[in-house]
């Protein structure tokens, strides 16, 4: 399925006016039918060119930052029970950025740190001095 996805992502960036916001570097936000199931992708050549994403946090994705070193997400999960979107709930992730993350999908040098919550997330932020959050979905609708 995700696969599926993924080839699907660049059919859809190209031919259906999706809204792609980019992130930072071969970043970038893009969500397939419904805006709460925004996503996040490494594009290395741009989003026209073919994307990955298996190694991020799936759907859901409302907020995202960048600074030169690190990528900060946030999304609401997805509740168990019913598989609606839990907006009560917060999850966060972050990783360091590397100098190959334009290399293809095969070399995928991301190492996602989270969920996290959001005491845990502070820590981090003010360890790491993570971004804070300059893109989110509200203002992409």
């Amino acid at each position: 399925m995700r696969a599926v996805a993924i080839f699907l992502f660049a059919l859809l960036l190209s031919g259906c006016g999706r809204t792609t916001t980019h992130v930072a570097g071969p970043f970038y936000l893009t969500y397939f039918e419904n805006p709460d199931e925004m996503l996040l992708f490494r594009c290395p050549n741009g989003p026209d060119e073919g994307c990955a994403g298996e190694s991020f946090p799936d759907a859901t994705v409302f907020a995202a930052g960048a600074s030169k070193k690190y990528i900060v997400l946030a999304r609401h999960p997805y509740n168990d029970q019913n598989r609606s979107l839990d907006t009560d709930r917060t999850e966060y992730f972050y990783f360091a950025r590397v100098k190959e993350e334009f290399r293809g999908w095969g070399d995928n040098p991301e190492k996602v740190v989270g969920p996290l919550n959001g005491v845990e997330f502070l820590a981090a932020k003010s360890r790491y001095h993570l971004p804070n959050f300059s893109i989110h979905l509200s203002d992409l609708e």
